[in-house]
């Protein structure tokens, strides 16, 4: 799990599967028009409830919080709710599943052009 391109992230999100004869890369998917992209955080609940968390951003460093879900049939981005006036800047950096349909995720968020960040918290 992660990222891969160059030093500013300019790549898509990377995840990778232990298949029992070795590692193998697992499409992931971003939002559109991302043109940088991570993944900091992953936590499964069961085999079918896995969850990943990062950010993903634009060519100006403003990103947003990127949660991706897999149910067994791939990964795909789940839609994550922008705290109320918050300019951007988020970034998850953590996840945990303490059971199938209730995981918490941390990081931060704030405006790019702000160098105070507030700390975030979703939960699923």
């Amino acid at each position: 799990m992660g990222g891969w391109g160059d030093v500013n992230y300019a790549g898509p999100t990377l995840i990778e599967q232990d298949t029992g004869n070795g590692w193998s890369i697992v499409p992931s998917p971003v939002p559109p028009g991302s043109t940088q992209s991570a993944l900091n955080g992953v936590s499964c609940a069961s085999a079918a409830d896995c969850w990943a968390v990062g950010f993903s951003g634009d060519e100006s460093l403003n990103t947003a919080a990127l949660i991706d879900q897999d149910t067994g049939a791939g990964w795909a981005i789940v839609s994550d709710i922008t705290p109320t006036g918050d300019a951007g800047g988020e970034v998850l950096s953590g996840m945990t599943c303490m059971s199938t349909g209730h995981c918490v995720a941390v990081g931060y968020g704030g405006a790019v052009s702000s160098s105070s960040a507030q700390t975030l918290v979703e939960v699923a």
